[in-house]
């Protein structure tokens, strides 16, 4: 079992972070981290604040005044996930490639009874939607 290289747990009360403190090494070993690291005050904030906006760590709230990050490079492996997600990429891409050649031909939308060709523009635009999601999120693994 691999370790995760450490967490920090961000705080904005100092009497939460005492309160805690003694208990960094049982959080540490309860989630199989290297160690756990409390951040306190207007520092804890700013931080957190960080690491929302950054793709490098993943950011739990806990509850209000108490976030906890960990670093997505420990959860993922990148070359692994980036592969998974191209081949899902092509999946839905030969999919709606399909279902974008028949909604083309002239002869399947005047034929096709009107829900069929109307389910077909359906799937094809959750498709689009699929794509673009599994897209964007391959670059968020890439800047890892």
């Amino acid at each position: 079992n691999k370790k995760l290289t450490g967490a920090k747990v961000l705080v904005d009360s100092e009497t939460l972070a005492n309160a805690m403190a003694p208990e960094a090494d049982v959080m540490a070993l309860l989630c199989k981290l290297e160690n756990v690291e409390l951040v306190i005050g207007k520092e804890a904030s700013a931080e957190a604040a960080s690491a929302a906006g950054s793709s490098g760590d993943l950011v739990l709230i806990v509850r209000d005044g108490m976030s906890a990050t960990l670093p997505l490079s420990d959860l993922v492996d990148k070359d692994k996930e980036m592969d998974r997600i191209t081949k899902r990429i092509a999946k839905a891409t030969k999919e709606r490639d399909g279902l974008a050649g028949r909604l083309n031909s002239p002869k399947f939308v005047d034929k096709a009874p009107a829900n069929v060709v109307e389910k077909a523009r359906e799937e094809k635009r959750e498709l689009d939607e699929v794509i673009a999601s599994l897209e964007a999120r391959l670059k968020e693994v890439e800047a890892m």
